[in-house]
């Protein structure tokens, strides 16, 4: 898990700062704030981590979760995101058509209905393309 106040959430198990993670392999899901600001930057260093991975033929995947909404603040950065040549599978999720858990799941495991439309995007190097892709099937069961 990475935040922004590594000093607060590392008891948490915050690795601290995504932008400071340098990860060679695995798989990393992002959920960050649905604004541009911090989208955008975000998607240069999965673009630059990628090509890395790629060049060490190692296996890295990143499953992103931001806002659907072609209209949100989050339009530039989901633009890079389809425009990525890592990107390998993309699912929509209508408003009102998913749920999701609050940031309070340890006091209540209720889920609420989304208020807005999500996308999920997975972008991959190639050798954890030729792994583990993101088939449609897989996707739909998303």
């Amino acid at each position: 898990m990475c935040t922004a106040f590594p000093d607060t959430d590392s008891c948490f198990g915050s690795l601290g700062s995504f932008f400071a993670l340098n990860p060679e392999s695995g798989c990393f899901q992002l959920n960050p704030p649905f604004v541009d600001d911090m989208v955008t930057p975000m998607v240069q260093r999965i673009e630059v981590l990628l090509a890395g991975a790629d060049s060490r033929k190692a296996a890295l995947t990143f499953i992103v979760v931001v806002v659907g909404n072609s209209g949100s603040r989050c339009g530039r950065a989901a633009h890079a995101l389809r425009e990525s040549k890592f990107l390998r599978a993309r699912l929509n999720c209508e408003k009102n058509d998913h749920r999701y858990i609050d940031g309070e799941q340890h006091d209540n495991e209720e889920t609420r209905l989304s208020p807005c439309e999500t996308a999920v995007f997975v972008l991959q190097s190639r050798k954890a393309h030729q792994k583990n892709h993101a088939s449609e099937a897989k996707m739909e069961q998303v």
